[in-house]
């Protein structure tokens, strides 16, 4: 293992000591395992971010093909170590951790594991993703905002029980929202022709509008400046409450709208021991689940 600057030690440490500061509002003695992850992370985050941006303003100028992968799931698993590796600081994060009296494995476990796939095929999608950054190639992937996993399994009474497996507790520090990039889905409705100006047009009536809300997650090339996104999307209402419902007495119904549509990306499969779960499961996902773009690439980006 190559010898480590003093300097650059030092300048990590009182960096991570001031992020611990933001992060919790208290010192590195009273902060908690968990703030420490998140105070960590941030810092990775912030210095992946400088290569995000520039990967992208170069995919602007370069005209050559770029990849969209869509999968119902990326099973990325924990990206801390990963993103750690990639920029070659493990050996410095370790040090430091040593000098502070900090649990490394420790921290890196308060990390949890992203609920947004379930097996072979979503580690596929992920292997993609990462091989193709680390190869340089303009290689991004597309799939939904779960905002719970599988399940998580507790054992109560010396039984096992099933319980949501919800990832997203303490917020999850390496995603960006995009609103201004959202999309409005419209569900339901009809369809009717009719001329305007002169011009058959199909006009799409009564429907019930979602708006698809992007989140994006790098992906790091392993020691290269390349980072591709995984951009995932969440279902959300276009009001979340309806005042008017609420004042007359539907306290139910004022949120109603909202759980309807937060529905669609709240779980990564419903159970199937219903009709509809089955449904669900396996015609919808299962079809979408085989339908993967791939385009061989002629020229990838230096670094």
């Amino acid at each position: 293992m190559k010898e480590i600057s003093p300097s650059v030690i030092e300048n990590f440490k009182n960096e991570f000591l001031q992020k611990i500061a933001e992060v919790s509002g208290e010192c590195l003695e009273e902060s908690s395992p968990l703030e420490q992850y998140t105070a960590l992370s941030e810092m990775v985050m912030e210095k992946t971010a400088a290569y995000w941006a520039s990967t992208s303003s170069q995919y602007a100028s370069n005209p050559h093909k770029r990849v969209y992968l869509f999968s119902i799931e990326f099973l990325i698993g924990r990206l801390l170590k990963s993103y750690l590796a990639s920029l070659d600081l493990v050996p410095v994060v370790k040090t430091v951790f040593s000098d502070l009296g900090l649990d490394y494995t420790n921290i890196l476990d308060q990390e949890a594991d992203p609920g947004l796939g379930n097996g072979g095929l979503g580690r596929l999608m992920a292997c993609f993703l990462e091989s193709s950054a680390t190869l340089g190639f303009p290689f991004h992937g597309n799939g939904i905002h779960y905002k719970h996993g599988l399940f998580k399994q507790l054992l109560i009474n010396g039984e096992q029980v099933e319980v949501a497996d919800n990832w997203l507790e303490h917020g999850y520090p390496f995603e960006i929202k995009k609103p201004k990039e959202s999309v409005i889905i419209k569900y339901y409705g009809r369809v009717h022709s009719e001329k305007i100006n002169g011009q058959l047009t199909f006009v799409y009536d009564d429907y019930e509008a979602i708006r698809a809300m992007p989140y994006d997650i790098p992906v790091k090339g392993y020691r290269n400046k390349t980072v591709n996104s995984l951009r995932l999307w969440s279902a959300e209402p276009m009001e979340s409450f309806d005042l008017s419902c609420f004042n007359e007495g539907q306290f139910l119904d004022a949120v109603r709208h909202k759980s309807e549509a937060e529905a669609i990306s709240q779980v990564l499969y419903p159970n199937d021991d219903q009709f509809r779960g089955k449904a669900f499961t396996r015609e919808p996902l299962s079809l979408l689940a085989k339908q993967h773009l791939v385009i061989i690439l002629p020229k990838r980006l230096s670094g």
